[in-house]
């Protein structure tokens, strides 16, 4: 099978990457190597190798798997490698600005690719993917309000889908069938939709942590609650569009693939319908509100205390120079 092929290609690339880091860590970057630097970077050289080996454990690709793990805690790693090396201003905006453009690349493979959803529904505008076009904004001019909305959602997307595990393989049923995944016909890992899902959210951590320990994204929870100015009427819109062309964006009901702990919320609270255009809408003002809260507290709950840190890390950075 090709992909069994594939997955030992790559463990054995993975393998050797995992060692040639460690020999460039070790041998050829100068200066004083003590004990802090031997295990943060022999740390990533294990963490490239333990992700090449789980590759040959690609199906079924769940939620926890060992290929899960090693996914998410390689990306996670790399952000930190990224913010070690990458330190002045000019080459930590070149990083973004390839991050911006990996983003990029898989918002146009999923717009042509996933043929089973409508052109609607492939569009970046849920809560973590609309950071995308928010990001090839701020490519162009930084604007501090956006910036902070990038870092949080990243780091929320990144970390929600892989414990929560939207697109995760279901050997049984399908989303549709109550599952809790889709059926990967044995791809697992290597299936378009789970490489999708997994490598862009698990980015998200990379970029996030890239930009927060390098200092290129500046924290500031006053800042970031300014994106409820259009978060808000956001919702509003969606609450209504995504009843028509049975979307999710925002998760602002119970249509394609809304979390089900939001589908329970929604569904214990009571909602009307109103008919516009011979269209009728189911109306949850209590939702609404309870999801636009969240997202307010989710940035100022992020930010506020991530603030601090990053005050202390930038600091310390400044006393050591």
């Amino acid at each position: 099978m090709f992909t069994d092929v594939l997955s030992l290609v790559l463990m054995i690339l993975f393998i050797i990457l995992g060692c040639l880091y460690f020999l460039y860590s070790l041998f050829y970057i100068k200066g004083e190597k003590n004990i802090k630097y031997i295990i943060f970077h022999s740390g990533y050289s294990l963490i490239t190798i333990l992700f090449g080996v789980s590759l040959l454990f690609y199906y079924p690709f769940n939620s926890f798997s060992f290929l899960a793990i090693t996914t998410y805690g390689l990306t996670a790693y790399t952000g930190f490698i990224l913010a070690y090396y990458f330190r002045d201003e000019k080459r930590k905006k070149i990083i973004f600005y390839i991050f911006t453009g990996i983003f990029t690349f898989f918002t146009i493979w999923k717009l042509f690719s996933f043929k089973e959803l409508t052109i609607i529904q492939r569009l970046p505008l849920n809560v973590c993917n609309i950071l995308i076009i928010f990001m090839i904004v701020c490519s162009f001019k930084k604007i501090k309000f956006l910036d902070n909305y990038i870092i949080c959602f990243a780091f929320l997307g990144g970390l929600a889908n892989f414990l929560v595990g939207g697109y995760y393989d279901d050997i049984v049923r399908t989303i549709e069938e109550g599952g809790l995944g889709v059926l990967s016909e044995g791809l697992g890992f290597f299936h378009e939709r789970f490489l999708e899902a997994a490598l862009l959210h698990s980015l998200f951590l990379t970029m996030c942590i890239f930009t927060f320990m390098s200092n290129y994204i500046k924290l500031d929870w006053k800042k970031s609650l300014l994106n409820l100015i259009w978060i808000a009427p956001l919702f509003i819109i969606f609450s209504f569009t995504n009843q028509i062309w049975e979307t999710d964006f925002f998760f602002t009901g119970t249509k394609g693939a809304t979390p089900s702990f939001l589908i329970s919320i929604y569904n214990a609270i009571p909602h009307f319908e109103i008919t516009l255009f011979n269209f009728n809408f189911e109306i949850n003002i209590l939702y609404s509100l309870i999801l636009i809260s969240g997202c307010g507290f989710v940035l100022f709950a992020l930010t506020y205390p991530l603030s601090k840190i990053q005050d202390r890390i930038y600091y310390k950075e400044v006393e050591q120079k």
